[in-house]
């Protein structure tokens, strides 16, 4: 799909990038993880019930990546909220997980699954919320194409006059 860019005169293609297969795939593998840790981590670990809190900590995740995938792919508007929702889970999942092994035999794995695919991930997916809101932005709301982010206003009325700093 491509839309008029109303500041250069251009048609801007607005198509979803092949990272909702990224994402799906990572929905996809989450899946067996997650059952891995419904059947394997121990019920206490100074918490009663630290699988069901981990499982369901990672269907959210799961769920979250999906939903990204399926806006993706559809080319949907909520994309913008399931990027923002899965890198945010992502890092809390890196986090948790780094957190909790420190001094344990998972200790080493949990780093580099963090390192190497959870945390690049939330960048990613944090890098390409941004690029679309300024791009929904720059095409709905052009007076605003050049202005920082945290200054555009969520909506306006036809009466307020447009101000930029």
């Amino acid at each position: 799909m491509q839309l008029h860019d109303p500041l250069t005169g251009r048609l801007r293609s607005v198509r979803a990038h092949p990272f909702g297969f990224l994402a799906m795939t990572a929905t996809i593998a989450l899946i067996p993880w997650t059952l891995i840790y419904i059947s394997q981590l121990p019920d206490h670990h100074t918490a009663k019930h630290w699988n069901l809190a981990w499982a369901g900590f990672d269907l959210a995740l799961c769920v979250a990546l999906g939903v990204t995938a399926w806006c993706s792919l559809r080319e949907r508007a909520l994309l913008i909220v399931g990027l923002i929702v899965s890198s945010t889970l992502l890092v809390c999942d890196a986090w948790f997980d780094v957190a909790t092994s420190l001094g344990t035999r998972d200790e080493t794995a949990t780093l580099v699954t963090a390192l190497a695919v959870e945390l690049p991930l939330a960048t990613y997916f944090a890098v390409l919320a941004y690029r679309y809101l300024r791009t929904a932005i720059r095409v709905s709301r052009p007076e605003y194409a050049s202005s920082a982010l945290h200054t555009v206003p969520l909506a306006t009325d036809a009466k307020t006059p447009v101000t930029t700093p």
